[in-house]
């Protein structure tokens, strides 16, 4: 829920981590997440006067290069819970695909940086539980799994329909055997061979 991390930008975030947790493991999710946070940091590092801008004169943009995230697994959810956090704090803000150098810049106003460095802030901390909250959950989800499969397997080992077709025919032809033993017990003499007499006119 987005109350558990503060806002949407946070739910999206555990969201992505939880995709990547269950498509590609635990290590790969802690892995992103903390690859999230570095270029998160390196982005706060980027903005301020120095940023570039998107016109030479008064410029009124900046401009962030996205290329550490859009290296991440997921880059448009990754996006998504960006642009989540920064509508949420009110900030104008737009994705720009540079089609002459093949980057994504985020365009923000000169007068919002310090607004940005606080929500950049605040993701990175969000990023931070939502890995911690969706570990959590894997494990919990890999215990119950791995419960369940040991209670099948207990449950199995007295299931005779269970046990390998090999043994069962083996099962099946002692009793066969053994059925057959006992009516032919009783019977043998009735089973030697008798001679009748065929007449024909």
């Amino acid at each position: 829920m987005a109350s558990d991390f503060g806002d949407e930008a946070g739910q999206e975030l555990y969201d992505w981590m939880l995709r990547i947790g269950q498509d590609a493991g635990g290590k790969a999710m802690s892995d992103a997440a903390g690859r999230l946070a570095q270029a998160l940091r390196n982005a706060r590092s980027g903005i301020g006067p120095e940023a570039e801008t998107a016109e030479a004169e008064l410029p009124e943009w900046a401009k962030l290069d996205m290329a550490e995230f859009k290296e991440l697994p997921e880059y448009e959810s990754v996006q998504t819970a960006i642009a989540a956090k920064l509508e949420s704090a009110g900030l104008a803000h737009s994705f720009l695909d540079d089609q002459s150098n093949g980057k994504t810049y985020l365009l923000f106003r000169i007068e919002d940086a310090e607004r940005l460095d606080g929500c950049l802030g605040e993701l990175i901390e969000q990023a931070e539980a939502a890995e911690r909250k969706a570990s959590d959950d894997l494990a919990r989800e890999a215990d119950r799994q791995a419960r369940e499969a040991e209670r099948d397997d207990v449950r199995e080992a007295g299931d005779p329909d269970k046990e390998p077709l090999e043994k069962q025919a083996e099962y099946a032809r002692a009793a066969s055997e053994q059925l057959e033993r006992e009516r032919s017990g009783g019977r043998a003499a009735e089973r030697e061979p008798r001679f009748q007499e065929n007449r024909s006119k």
